[in-house]
Protein backbone atom coordinates (compact mmCIF):
# COMPACT_ATOMS: atom_id res chain seq x y z
CA UNK A 1 0.00 0.00 0.00
CA UNK A 2 2.55 2.17 0.84
CA UNK A 3 4.64 1.92 -2.39
CA UNK A 4 1.04 2.72 -4.69
CA UNK A 5 1.04 5.78 -2.22
CA UNK A 6 4.25 6.35 -2.95
CA UNK A 7 4.23 5.93 -6.56
CA UNK A 8 1.11 8.24 -6.55
CA UNK A 9 2.21 10.72 -4.83
CA UNK A 10 5.41 10.70 -7.68
CA UNK A 11 2.76 11.24 -10.35
CA UNK A 12 1.01 13.84 -8.84
CA UNK A 13 4.25 16.01 -7.95
CA UNK A 14 5.69 15.74 -11.31
CA UNK A 15 2.64 16.37 -12.97
CA UNK A 16 1.97 19.66 -11.37
CA UNK A 17 5.60 20.58 -11.91
CA UNK A 18 4.92 20.16 -15.66
CA UNK A 19 1.18 21.90 -15.48
CA UNK A 20 0.73 24.87 -17.64
CA UNK A 21 -0.68 27.95 -15.43
CA UNK A 22 -3.67 29.18 -16.79
CA UNK A 23 -6.25 28.55 -19.79
CA UNK A 24 -5.74 29.96 -23.12
CA UNK A 25 -9.26 31.07 -23.95
CA UNK A 26 -8.42 33.39 -26.50
CA UNK A 27 -7.63 32.99 -29.95
CA UNK A 28 -3.47 33.14 -30.37
CA UNK A 29 -2.39 35.49 -32.73
CA UNK A 30 -1.26 34.06 -36.00
CA UNK A 31 -2.82 32.69 -39.12
CA UNK A 32 -6.20 31.29 -38.43
CA UNK A 33 -7.24 28.27 -40.16
CA UNK A 34 -11.11 28.73 -39.13
CA UNK A 35 -11.97 25.30 -40.93
CA UNK A 36 -9.63 21.92 -40.43
CA UNK A 37 -11.30 18.52 -40.70
CA UNK A 38 -9.74 16.63 -37.57
CA UNK A 39 -10.31 12.98 -36.50
CA UNK A 40 -9.92 10.84 -34.01
CA UNK A 41 -9.42 7.04 -34.48
CA UNK A 42 -10.73 6.41 -31.08
CA UNK A 43 -12.69 8.78 -28.79
CA UNK A 44 -13.09 7.07 -24.91
CA UNK A 45 -15.36 8.14 -22.03
CA UNK A 46 -16.93 7.12 -18.74
CA UNK A 47 -20.41 6.78 -19.57
CA UNK A 48 -23.31 5.43 -16.60
CA UNK A 49 -20.43 3.37 -15.12
CA UNK A 50 -18.65 1.84 -17.87
CA UNK A 51 -15.29 2.94 -20.29
CA UNK A 52 -16.36 2.66 -23.04
CA UNK A 53 -15.26 4.40 -26.95
CA UNK A 54 -16.14 5.14 -30.21
CA UNK A 55 -14.28 4.78 -33.70
CA UNK A 56 -13.67 7.19 -36.48
CA UNK A 57 -15.01 10.28 -34.81
CA UNK A 58 -13.96 12.11 -37.86
CA UNK A 59 -15.07 15.54 -39.77
CA UNK A 60 -14.99 17.15 -36.77
CA UNK A 61 -14.40 21.08 -37.18
CA UNK A 62 -10.92 21.80 -34.99
CA UNK A 63 -9.27 25.69 -35.71
CA UNK A 64 -6.12 25.75 -36.18
CA UNK A 65 -3.21 28.78 -35.92
CA UNK A 66 0.06 28.93 -36.95
CA UNK A 67 2.76 31.79 -35.67
CA UNK A 68 5.71 30.99 -37.05
CA UNK A 69 7.00 27.46 -35.29
CA UNK A 70 3.84 27.50 -32.55
CA UNK A 71 0.72 26.21 -33.51
CA UNK A 72 -2.17 26.21 -31.23
CA UNK A 73 -5.29 23.34 -32.05
CA UNK A 74 -8.67 24.28 -30.55
CA UNK A 75 -10.09 21.54 -28.12
CA UNK A 76 -7.88 18.81 -28.17
CA UNK A 77 -10.33 16.97 -25.67
CA UNK A 78 -12.97 17.14 -28.34
CA UNK A 79 -15.98 15.36 -26.63
CA UNK A 80 -15.91 17.41 -23.26
CA UNK A 81 -19.23 19.34 -23.11
CA UNK A 82 -18.37 23.18 -23.07
CA UNK A 83 -15.05 22.93 -23.62
CA UNK A 84 -13.44 26.23 -25.48
CA UNK A 85 -9.99 26.32 -25.25
CA UNK A 86 -6.18 25.67 -27.35
CA UNK A 87 -3.28 24.05 -26.28
CA UNK A 88 0.18 25.28 -27.76
CA UNK A 89 2.60 23.12 -29.48
CA UNK A 90 5.82 23.91 -31.07
CA UNK A 91 7.85 22.84 -34.52
CA UNK A 92 10.82 20.50 -33.65
CA UNK A 93 12.86 18.79 -35.92
CA UNK A 94 11.68 16.95 -39.19
CA UNK A 95 7.99 18.68 -39.29
CA UNK A 96 6.73 17.00 -36.06
CA UNK A 97 4.88 19.55 -33.57
CA UNK A 98 5.43 18.39 -29.47
CA UNK A 99 3.10 19.68 -27.41
CA UNK A 100 4.47 19.38 -23.76
CA UNK A 101 1.32 18.09 -21.68
CA UNK A 102 -0.36 18.64 -19.24
CA UNK A 103 -1.82 21.77 -20.14
CA UNK A 104 -4.95 23.23 -18.69
CA UNK A 105 -8.08 23.41 -20.86
CA UNK A 106 -11.29 23.78 -18.98
CA UNK A 107 -13.02 24.15 -15.30
CA UNK A 108 -15.23 21.23 -14.20
CA UNK A 109 -18.57 23.35 -13.73
CA UNK A 110 -19.71 21.16 -10.68
CA UNK A 111 -16.04 21.42 -8.68
CA UNK A 112 -14.74 24.21 -9.84
CA UNK A 113 -11.27 22.55 -10.32
CA UNK A 114 -9.11 23.27 -13.56
CA UNK A 115 -9.16 19.95 -15.95
CA UNK A 116 -6.04 19.02 -18.09
CA UNK A 117 -5.00 17.36 -21.19
CA UNK A 118 -2.76 15.26 -20.62
CA UNK A 119 -0.46 12.44 -21.91
CA UNK A 120 -1.73 9.03 -20.64
CA UNK A 121 -0.93 5.57 -19.97
CA UNK A 122 -2.42 2.32 -18.45
CA UNK A 123 -1.87 1.44 -15.56
CA UNK A 124 -2.58 -1.18 -12.13
CA UNK A 125 -3.59 0.64 -8.90
CA UNK A 126 -4.50 -1.84 -5.97
CA UNK A 127 -5.40 -4.03 -8.92
CA UNK A 128 -7.47 -2.11 -10.81
CA UNK A 129 -6.88 -0.67 -14.02
CA UNK A 130 -6.45 2.74 -13.90
CA UNK A 131 -5.57 5.19 -16.69
CA UNK A 132 -2.65 7.99 -14.95
CA UNK A 133 -0.53 10.83 -16.80
CA UNK A 134 2.50 9.44 -18.96
CA UNK A 135 5.32 11.48 -17.09
CA UNK A 136 7.63 9.23 -19.48
CA UNK A 137 6.37 10.30 -22.56
CA UNK A 138 4.27 13.14 -22.13
CA UNK A 139 4.16 14.98 -25.20
CA UNK A 140 1.51 15.28 -28.27
CA UNK A 141 3.63 14.41 -31.13
CA UNK A 142 2.05 15.25 -34.51
CA UNK A 143 3.65 14.86 -37.86
CA UNK A 144 3.16 17.32 -40.33
CA UNK A 145 3.79 17.19 -44.12
CA UNK A 146 6.25 19.73 -45.47
CA UNK A 147 3.13 22.11 -46.49
CA UNK A 148 1.95 22.32 -42.93
CA UNK A 149 -1.42 21.68 -44.02
CA UNK A 150 -2.06 18.34 -42.72
CA UNK A 151 -1.01 16.53 -39.51
CA UNK A 152 -1.12 13.04 -37.91
CA UNK A 153 -0.08 11.83 -34.65
CA UNK A 154 3.00 9.96 -33.93
CA UNK A 155 1.65 7.35 -31.69
CA UNK A 156 4.30 6.36 -29.23
CA UNK A 157 6.26 3.01 -29.27
CA UNK A 158 5.28 -0.23 -26.97
CA UNK A 159 6.25 -3.43 -26.75
CA UNK A 160 3.90 -5.96 -28.07
CA UNK A 161 2.89 -7.93 -24.71
CA UNK A 162 2.22 -4.73 -23.00
CA UNK A 163 -1.65 -5.06 -21.65
CA UNK A 164 -2.16 -1.16 -22.29
CA UNK A 165 -0.78 -1.29 -25.95
CA UNK A 166 -4.13 -0.45 -27.04
CA UNK A 167 -4.23 2.84 -25.40
CA UNK A 168 -1.20 4.30 -26.24
CA UNK A 169 -1.11 7.86 -27.82
CA UNK A 170 -4.06 8.51 -25.22
CA UNK A 171 -5.02 12.16 -25.16
CA UNK A 172 -6.87 12.39 -21.47
CA UNK A 173 -8.77 15.05 -19.36
CA UNK A 174 -7.01 14.56 -16.12
CA UNK A 175 -7.24 17.04 -12.45
CA UNK A 176 -4.41 18.57 -11.03
CA UNK A 177 -3.44 15.44 -8.96
CA UNK A 178 -3.32 13.13 -12.45
CA UNK A 179 -6.83 11.56 -11.82
CA UNK A 180 -7.98 10.67 -15.10
CA UNK A 181 -11.93 12.50 -15.43
CA UNK A 182 -13.10 10.29 -18.32
CA UNK A 183 -12.88 11.91 -21.74
CA UNK A 184 -10.20 10.85 -24.51
CA UNK A 185 -8.89 10.99 -27.82
CA UNK A 186 -6.92 8.60 -29.47
CA UNK A 187 -4.48 8.88 -32.55
CA UNK A 188 -5.69 12.57 -33.97
CA UNK A 189 -5.29 13.82 -37.36
CA UNK A 190 -6.12 17.35 -38.22
CA UNK A 191 -6.33 18.55 -42.16
CA UNK A 192 -6.39 22.67 -42.75
CA UNK A 193 -9.44 22.49 -45.17
CA UNK A 194 -9.00 24.48 -48.18
CA UNK A 195 -12.25 23.24 -50.22
CA UNK A 196 -14.83 25.32 -50.41
CA UNK A 197 -18.72 24.58 -51.14
CA UNK A 198 -19.88 24.86 -54.67
CA UNK A 199 -22.54 27.00 -55.77
CA UNK A 200 -24.10 28.41 -59.03
CA UNK A 201 -23.70 31.72 -60.63
CA UNK A 202 -25.96 33.89 -60.21
CA UNK A 203 -27.34 33.78 -64.26
CA UNK A 204 -28.18 30.16 -63.35
CA UNK A 205 -32.33 29.92 -63.69
CA UNK A 206 -33.70 27.59 -60.61
CA UNK A 207 -37.66 26.38 -59.85
CA UNK A 208 -39.19 25.35 -56.56
CA UNK A 209 -39.89 21.71 -55.87
CA UNK A 210 -40.92 19.91 -52.71
CA UNK A 211 -38.98 17.27 -51.83
CA UNK A 212 -40.35 14.69 -50.05
CA UNK A 213 -38.42 11.81 -48.39
CA UNK A 214 -38.11 9.39 -45.60
CA UNK A 215 -35.03 9.83 -42.81
CA UNK A 216 -33.39 7.10 -41.07
CA UNK A 217 -35.99 6.16 -38.06
CA UNK A 218 -38.47 6.16 -41.56
CA UNK A 219 -40.24 9.51 -40.71
CA UNK A 220 -41.39 11.58 -43.37
CA UNK A 221 -40.44 14.87 -44.67
CA UNK A 222 -41.23 17.78 -47.32
CA UNK A 223 -38.89 20.10 -48.26
CA UNK A 224 -38.42 23.10 -50.48
CA UNK A 225 -35.79 22.62 -52.53
CA UNK A 226 -34.95 24.72 -55.52
CA UNK A 227 -33.36 22.78 -58.91
CA UNK A 228 -31.46 24.53 -61.93
CA UNK A 229 -29.77 22.73 -64.88
CA UNK A 230 -27.26 24.81 -66.26
CA UNK A 231 -26.17 23.33 -70.09
CA UNK A 232 -24.29 20.02 -68.31
CA UNK A 233 -24.35 21.18 -64.91
CA UNK A 234 -27.45 20.27 -62.41
CA UNK A 235 -27.67 22.28 -59.30
CA UNK A 236 -29.92 21.70 -56.14
CA UNK A 237 -30.57 23.51 -53.37
CA UNK A 238 -31.91 23.34 -49.95
CA UNK A 239 -32.04 19.23 -49.17
CA UNK A 240 -30.03 19.56 -46.30
CA UNK A 241 -31.45 20.59 -43.77
CA UNK A 242 -28.25 21.24 -41.09
CA UNK A 243 -27.13 23.23 -44.02
CA UNK A 244 -30.06 24.26 -46.01
CA UNK A 245 -28.26 27.02 -47.77
CA UNK A 246 -25.77 24.72 -49.22
CA UNK A 247 -26.54 23.15 -53.13
CA UNK A 248 -25.49 19.98 -54.53
CA UNK A 249 -23.95 19.85 -58.39
CA UNK A 250 -24.38 16.81 -60.66
CA UNK A 251 -23.92 16.01 -64.07
CA UNK A 252 -27.39 16.12 -66.40
CA UNK A 253 -27.02 12.80 -68.88
CA UNK A 254 -28.49 12.66 -72.28
CA UNK A 255 -31.79 10.71 -70.56
CA UNK A 256 -32.41 14.19 -68.52
CA UNK A 257 -31.41 12.01 -65.33
CA UNK A 258 -28.82 13.53 -62.78
CA UNK A 259 -25.57 11.90 -61.55
CA UNK A 260 -24.89 13.28 -58.13
CA UNK A 261 -20.93 12.15 -57.13
CA UNK A 262 -20.52 11.08 -53.43
CA UNK A 263 -18.18 13.12 -51.06
CA UNK A 264 -19.48 16.82 -51.82
CA UNK A 265 -18.34 18.99 -49.20
CA UNK A 266 -21.36 20.89 -47.86
CA UNK A 267 -19.89 23.57 -45.05
CA UNK A 268 -20.02 23.65 -41.44
CA UNK A 269 -22.57 22.73 -39.08
CA UNK A 270 -22.75 22.11 -35.76
CA UNK A 271 -18.80 22.19 -35.37
CA UNK A 272 -18.66 19.55 -38.06
CA UNK A 273 -17.52 19.23 -41.71
CA UNK A 274 -21.15 17.86 -43.51
CA UNK A 275 -20.54 16.22 -46.42
CA UNK A 276 -23.15 14.47 -49.30
CA UNK A 277 -22.59 10.87 -49.66
CA UNK A 278 -24.91 8.66 -51.45
CA UNK A 279 -25.21 5.07 -50.13
CA UNK A 280 -26.01 1.62 -50.67
CA UNK A 281 -28.32 0.01 -47.50
CA UNK A 282 -28.44 -3.87 -46.66
CA UNK A 283 -30.83 -5.84 -45.62
CA UNK A 284 -30.64 -5.11 -42.15
CA UNK A 285 -30.92 -1.31 -42.59
CA UNK A 286 -27.25 -1.18 -42.30
CA UNK A 287 -25.26 2.11 -44.70
CA UNK A 288 -22.61 1.76 -46.89
CA UNK A 289 -21.04 4.16 -49.02
CA UNK A 290 -21.46 4.54 -52.20
CA UNK A 291 -19.72 6.50 -55.54
CA UNK A 292 -22.76 8.25 -56.98
CA UNK A 293 -26.62 8.27 -56.67
CA UNK A 294 -28.82 8.86 -59.52
CA UNK A 295 -31.92 11.19 -59.72
CA UNK A 296 -34.36 9.83 -62.92
CA UNK A 297 -36.81 12.08 -64.75
CA UNK A 298 -40.37 11.05 -63.82
CA UNK A 299 -43.34 13.24 -64.61
CA UNK A 300 -43.48 16.18 -62.88
CA UNK A 301 -40.32 15.67 -61.32
CA UNK A 302 -37.40 13.54 -60.18
CA UNK A 303 -36.71 10.81 -58.36
CA UNK A 304 -33.93 9.13 -56.42
CA UNK A 305 -32.69 5.53 -57.35
CA UNK A 306 -31.20 5.28 -53.90
CA UNK A 307 -30.67 6.61 -50.77
CA UNK A 308 -28.17 9.72 -49.45
CA UNK A 309 -26.96 10.82 -46.28
CA UNK A 310 -25.83 13.96 -45.38
CA UNK A 311 -22.73 13.15 -43.33
CA UNK A 312 -20.59 14.43 -40.26
CA UNK A 313 -17.05 13.70 -42.45
CA UNK A 314 -16.96 11.92 -45.67
CA UNK A 315 -14.06 8.60 -44.57
CA UNK A 316 -17.57 6.37 -43.34
CA UNK A 317 -21.00 6.63 -42.22
CA UNK A 318 -21.45 8.42 -39.15
CA UNK A 319 -24.37 10.02 -37.10
CA UNK A 320 -25.71 11.17 -41.09
CA UNK A 321 -28.89 12.76 -41.75
CA UNK A 322 -30.65 10.28 -44.24
CA UNK A 323 -32.67 10.94 -47.39
CA UNK A 324 -34.25 8.11 -48.70
CA UNK A 325 -36.81 7.48 -51.15
CA UNK A 326 -37.06 11.10 -52.78
CA UNK A 327 -39.01 12.64 -54.90
CA UNK A 328 -39.09 16.21 -56.40
CA UNK A 329 -42.27 17.36 -57.34
CA UNK A 330 -42.58 20.95 -59.41
CA UNK A 331 -44.24 23.19 -56.64
CA UNK A 332 -47.78 24.38 -57.72
CA UNK A 333 -49.02 28.03 -56.87
CA UNK A 334 -51.22 27.63 -54.31
CA UNK A 335 -52.05 29.75 -50.94
CA UNK A 336 -49.38 28.45 -48.55
CA UNK A 337 -51.28 28.47 -45.65
CA UNK A 338 -49.27 25.66 -43.31
CA UNK A 339 -50.94 22.58 -41.65
CA UNK A 340 -52.48 22.21 -38.03
CA UNK A 341 -49.75 22.13 -35.28
CA UNK A 342 -49.75 18.71 -33.73
CA UNK A 343 -49.30 18.27 -29.82
CA UNK A 344 -47.55 15.47 -28.14
CA UNK A 345 -48.18 14.80 -24.53
CA UNK A 346 -47.92 18.00 -22.97
CA UNK A 347 -47.42 17.65 -19.04
CA UNK A 348 -46.73 19.78 -15.73
CA UNK A 349 -44.86 18.37 -13.00
CA UNK A 350 -45.67 20.18 -9.12
CA UNK A 351 -43.16 18.55 -7.79
CA UNK A 352 -40.48 20.52 -10.38
CA UNK A 353 -42.77 23.66 -10.83
CA UNK A 354 -42.77 23.13 -14.49
CA UNK A 355 -43.93 21.59 -17.21
CA UNK A 356 -43.00 21.04 -20.83
CA UNK A 357 -45.51 21.22 -24.21
CA UNK A 358 -43.70 19.43 -27.26
CA UNK A 359 -45.54 20.25 -30.29
CA UNK A 360 -45.06 18.99 -33.53
CA UNK A 361 -44.79 22.16 -36.48
CA UNK A 362 -44.16 21.18 -39.93
CA UNK A 363 -43.19 23.49 -42.77
CA UNK A 364 -45.92 22.24 -44.80
CA UNK A 365 -49.24 23.41 -46.51
CA UNK A 366 -52.06 22.21 -46.32
CA UNK A 367 -52.12 21.30 -49.56
CA UNK A 368 -48.99 19.04 -49.30
CA UNK A 369 -46.69 21.76 -51.05
CA UNK A 370 -43.50 22.32 -48.42
CA UNK A 371 -43.01 25.61 -47.52
CA UNK A 372 -40.02 27.60 -46.76
CA UNK A 373 -38.89 27.11 -43.10
CA UNK A 374 -37.48 30.89 -42.85
CA UNK A 375 -41.35 32.48 -44.22
CA UNK A 376 -42.67 30.28 -41.21
CA UNK A 377 -43.71 31.53 -37.41
CA UNK A 378 -45.64 30.27 -34.53
CA UNK A 379 -47.97 31.80 -31.81
CA UNK A 380 -48.31 30.28 -28.57
CA UNK A 381 -51.51 30.90 -26.55
CA UNK A 382 -51.20 30.36 -22.39
CA UNK A 383 -55.11 30.07 -21.15
CA UNK A 384 -56.06 31.99 -24.06
CA UNK A 385 -53.92 34.66 -23.82
CA UNK A 386 -51.33 35.33 -26.11
CA UNK A 387 -47.62 34.24 -24.53
CA UNK A 388 -44.57 36.10 -24.78
CA UNK A 389 -41.77 33.80 -26.14
CA UNK A 390 -39.16 36.35 -25.69
CA UNK A 391 -38.01 39.57 -24.62
CA UNK A 392 -36.56 42.36 -27.44
CA UNK A 393 -33.62 44.54 -26.80
CA UNK A 394 -35.90 46.72 -25.58
CA UNK A 395 -37.57 44.38 -22.82
CA UNK A 396 -40.94 44.53 -25.19
CA UNK A 397 -42.58 41.05 -25.57
CA UNK A 398 -42.06 38.97 -28.55
CA UNK A 399 -45.58 36.65 -29.58
CA UNK A 400 -44.34 35.55 -32.51
CA UNK A 401 -41.36 32.92 -33.36
CA UNK A 402 -39.23 32.07 -36.39
CA UNK A 403 -39.90 27.82 -37.26
CA UNK A 404 -37.10 26.54 -35.63
CA UNK A 405 -35.53 29.26 -33.22
CA UNK A 406 -35.07 28.75 -29.65
CA UNK A 407 -35.47 31.30 -26.92
CA UNK A 408 -35.04 30.82 -22.86
CA UNK A 409 -38.72 28.94 -23.03
CA UNK A 410 -38.41 27.10 -26.51
CA UNK A 411 -35.85 23.62 -27.12
CA UNK A 412 -35.90 22.78 -30.76
CA UNK A 413 -35.37 19.39 -32.09
CA UNK A 414 -36.47 17.35 -35.61
CA UNK A 415 -39.64 19.81 -36.08
CA UNK A 416 -40.28 19.45 -32.25
CA UNK A 417 -40.69 22.61 -30.21
CA UNK A 418 -40.72 22.24 -26.86
CA UNK A 419 -42.70 24.94 -24.74
CA UNK A 420 -41.28 25.42 -21.34
CA UNK A 421 -44.06 26.81 -18.90
CA UNK A 422 -43.55 27.55 -15.09
CA UNK A 423 -46.90 28.00 -13.66
CA UNK A 424 -49.56 25.47 -14.21
CA UNK A 425 -52.04 25.57 -16.92
CA UNK A 426 -55.76 24.70 -18.41
CA UNK A 427 -55.03 24.88 -21.57
CA UNK A 428 -52.17 25.73 -24.16
CA UNK A 429 -52.49 26.84 -27.88
CA UNK A 430 -50.27 27.07 -30.42
CA UNK A 431 -50.84 28.68 -34.39
CA UNK A 432 -48.70 28.67 -37.73
CA UNK A 433 -48.13 31.51 -39.59
CA UNK A 434 -46.76 31.90 -43.10
CA UNK A 435 -45.63 34.84 -44.30
CA UNK A 436 -45.77 35.96 -47.71
CA UNK A 437 -45.01 39.77 -48.66
CA UNK A 438 -47.70 41.72 -47.20
CA UNK A 439 -49.93 38.57 -46.65
CA UNK A 440 -50.27 36.35 -43.40
CA UNK A 441 -51.65 32.68 -43.56
CA UNK A 442 -52.74 30.92 -40.42
CA UNK A 443 -53.30 27.59 -39.56
CA UNK A 444 -56.03 26.93 -37.24
CA UNK A 445 -55.48 27.73 -33.58
CA UNK A 446 -54.86 23.95 -32.11
CA UNK A 447 -55.25 23.89 -28.19
CA UNK A 448 -54.27 21.32 -25.21
CA UNK A 449 -56.63 21.00 -22.78
CA UNK A 450 -55.08 19.94 -19.37
CA UNK A 451 -56.54 17.30 -16.94
CA UNK A 452 -57.55 19.15 -14.07
CA UNK A 453 -56.33 16.16 -11.70
CA UNK A 454 -52.86 17.53 -13.57
CA UNK A 455 -53.18 20.61 -13.32
CA UNK A 456 -56.34 22.09 -10.50
CA UNK A 457 -56.49 19.28 -8.00
CA UNK A 458 -53.46 20.37 -6.47
CA UNK A 459 -54.64 20.78 -2.88
CA UNK A 460 -54.12 17.28 -2.02
CA UNK A 461 -51.19 15.64 0.19
CA UNK A 462 -48.24 15.18 -1.98
CA UNK A 463 -47.19 11.52 -2.33
CA UNK A 464 -44.02 10.73 -1.02
CA UNK A 465 -41.32 9.87 -4.13
CA UNK A 466 -39.49 6.26 -3.91
CA UNK A 467 -37.31 6.63 -6.19
CA UNK A 468 -36.36 8.82 -9.39
CA UNK A 469 -34.52 8.25 -12.25
CA UNK A 470 -33.53 10.36 -15.78
CA UNK A 471 -33.58 9.11 -19.13
CA UNK A 472 -32.34 11.02 -22.23
CA UNK A 473 -35.21 11.41 -25.61
CA UNK A 474 -34.00 8.12 -27.29
CA UNK A 475 -34.40 6.70 -24.02
CA UNK A 476 -30.46 5.88 -22.59
CA UNK A 477 -30.31 5.62 -18.85
CA UNK A 478 -28.78 9.07 -17.35
CA UNK A 479 -26.18 9.11 -14.65
CA UNK A 480 -25.88 12.87 -14.94
CA UNK A 481 -29.11 14.38 -16.65
CA UNK A 482 -29.01 17.67 -18.29
CA UNK A 483 -30.82 19.43 -20.62
CA UNK A 484 -33.86 18.24 -22.00
CA UNK A 485 -34.45 15.04 -20.60
CA UNK A 486 -37.28 12.61 -19.01
CA UNK A 487 -37.95 12.20 -15.47
CA UNK A 488 -39.58 8.53 -14.47
CA UNK A 489 -40.14 8.77 -10.47
CA UNK A 490 -41.86 5.88 -8.56
CA UNK A 491 -44.01 7.05 -5.43
CA UNK A 492 -44.24 5.42 -2.12
CA UNK A 493 -47.68 4.00 -2.88
CA UNK A 494 -46.52 1.80 -6.42
CA UNK A 495 -47.74 4.81 -9.01
CA UNK A 496 -45.34 6.07 -11.87
CA UNK A 497 -45.14 9.16 -13.24
CA UNK A 498 -43.41 10.21 -16.67
CA UNK A 499 -42.47 13.25 -17.75
CA UNK A 500 -40.41 15.34 -19.74
CA UNK A 501 -38.33 18.13 -18.06
CA UNK A 502 -35.18 20.54 -18.69
CA UNK A 503 -32.45 19.52 -16.26
CA UNK A 504 -29.88 22.39 -15.18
Amino acid sequence: MKKILSYLLTLVAVFSAQAQSSIISSTPEGTLYPTVYGGSAKTYLLSQGGFGSFADNYGYCAPIVIDGDDMYIHNVIREYPGIDSWVKGHFAEDGVVEFEFPQPVAIDPNTGETLYAAMLKGDFVEGIVAFVPNTESPCLRLQSNETRDKFTQIIPEVADDDVFAAYAGMIGLVNGEGTFRSYAEQNVSYEIWSEVPATPSAQVETQAYTADYKDNWNDSFKRLIQIGVDGKDAWIGGLCEALPEAWLKGSVQEDGSIILDSKQYLGVANDYLYFMCAVDKNASGAYSMAPSVVLKPVEGGYEAAGPMVFNLGYSRVFLGIAVENLKCTVKVASDPIPVNPVFGEPEWDANDGMGVADVLILPESVDGEALDPENLYYRVFFDGELAALEYDENYNPVTELKYGKESDLILFMYDWHFIIFLEPLKSIGVQSVYKDGDKEYCSDLVTFDFPSTSVSDLSGEAKEVASECYYSLDGTLLANPEGMCIRKVTYSDGTVSVTKIVKK
